[in-house]
């Protein structure tokens, strides 16, 4: 009886056998997986980044934007050029110097009082040469606009060459129309010269001899040397 007791079938134990053989190896195939997983990490964690492509010189490649430095390069000169364009269409600011005028020589301008009860010329003490006097409008005649900035600048040469010899002026018949209508300027008469019109007098007095060059300013420069060079701008 005793002996009975202690023995175990063997059909019991083979059961329970094959349970204990079949949990260990699924203990052991886990812990090779995670051993395995280890080093598959540290792998992928000692992998270097990426680095930026590079061309065969070496230099880093433009990002890919589509642009090529020839379009930059297009693109620049074309903001360079609407810059220059907007310089020159944009007007001037007030106070620059582009926008001063530039200013022009003017003859001096006299007035009936420059003339004595005889329509004899005044001059200073001391000069006893030629005048040559414009008998001009300021309104209402194209030519006289025209001769004015002409008579300017003879002034500012005569100024400068022959201040002893010849001076120039003008008279506005618009305001002193009397005085140019007792020269035979103005006036209803057919004889009436019109505007402008040059009149010489000699140490103050009208010349018969009438002013006959060219109303520009080589014209009545050459006249002046020429009248120079014969000695009769400056009275005897």
């Amino acid at each position: 009886a005793a002996s009975s007791a202690t023995k175990v079938p063997a059909a019991t134990l083979a059961p329970t056998a094959a349970k204990a053989s079949t949990k260990a190896p699924t203990t052991k195939m886990a812990s090779t997986a995670a051993k395995s997983s280890t080093p598959a990490k540290a792998a992928a964690a000692s992998v270097p980044a990426a680095e930026p492509a590079t061309t065969a010189a070496g230099a880093l490649e433009p990002p890919p934007s589509g642009w090529t430095p020839l379009d930059w390069g297009l693109l620049s000169v074309f903001v360079l050029l609407l810059c220059i364009l907007a310089g020159y269409l944009m007007p001037p600011s007030k106070g620059s110097a582009g926008s001063r005028k530039p200013t022009l020589p003017k003859a001096p301008w006299i007035s009936a009082k420059a003339f004595d009860a005889e329509n004899r010329l005044k001059h200073g003490s001391g000069f006893h040469g030629s005048a040559l006097i414009s008998f001009t409008k300021k309104s209402d005649c194209a030519l006289c606009q025209d001769f004015f900035p002409v008579l300017g600048e003879v002034s500012r040469l005569l100024s400068l060459q022959m201040t002893d010899e010849l001076r120039v002026a003008q008279v506005n018949c618009d305001e002193h129309l009397e005085l140019c209508e007792s020269f035979g300027v103005s006036g209803d008469e057919p004889s009436a010269a019109g505007y402008p019109h040059l009149i010489w007098f000699r140490d103050g007095i009208e010349q018969e001899e009438k002013f006959d060059a060219e109303r520009s300013v080589d014209g009545i420069i050459g006249w002046a040397e020429a009248k120079k060079a014969t000695g009769d701008l400056v009275r005897a």
